[in-house]
């Protein structure tokens, strides 16, 4: 077996780093889970939950204190999600992932909602097209807060709100093209 050259053994070298270099430039190949766009980390979120790919309602940047964070809306048959990517110095990475839900079509809203590190998600889907805007309530100790989302992302809605005490969603209403309430959810919490 003939050995090979110093000569050799260098290109050999720059061969192998390149081609690998290519691939993390091309998002092919995950460096510990980091990813070279939003979009292909957030393809592969779904793929790690066995759903997906799912159509994509909206994609919403730089919510909160998070400037590197972005949310995915979307649905994937019956079902509705947000899924999260983060940004941080070696590239996109999987975020969170709130779950999927299935749309309950006897309902004019289906919704769910999540506390993570002290940020509040409320999210979800109009099942009745008359639906234009969506206001939720949420009790902070004493008290409470409206927040409004005057239009919705095709027919999802999502609110983000920073949280110091233990939240509560008390009631969530949707309005028509007016302003007038056609529904109001009580939640239950």
């Amino acid at each position: 077996m003939k050995k090979w050259s110093k000569k050799q053994k260098l290109i050999r070298n720059i061969i192998i780093i390149s081609l690998l270099a290519i691939g993390i430039y091309a998002g092919q190949i995950a460096l510990s889970g980091f990813y070279r766009d939003a979009d292909t980390a957030h393809a592969a979120s779904e793929m790690t939950l066995h759903y997906g790919p799912s159509e994509t309602r909206a994609v919403i940047a730089e919510v909160g204190d998070e400037k590197n964070t972005r949310y995915y809306l979307g649905v994937y048959d019956e079902w509705f999600c947000v899924d999260t990517v983060i940004k941080d110095w070696k590239g996109w990475r999987i975020g969170r992932n709130f779950g999927i839900h299935k749309i309950d079509y006897q309902k004019p809203l289906s919704y769910s909602w999540h506390i993570y590190d002290n940020e509040m998600v409320v999210y979800g889907v109009a099942s009745d097209s008359n639906i234009a805007a969506v206001e939720i309530s949420l009790r902070l100790g004493d008290q409470t807060i409206e927040l409004r989302q005057e239009e919705l992302f095709e027919d999802m809605f999502f609110f983000s709100q920073q949280v110091h005490a233990d939240p509560i969603l008390t009631e969530i209403r949707g309005y028509d093209r007016e302003g007038i309430m056609i529904c109001s959810l009580e939640t239950g919490y």
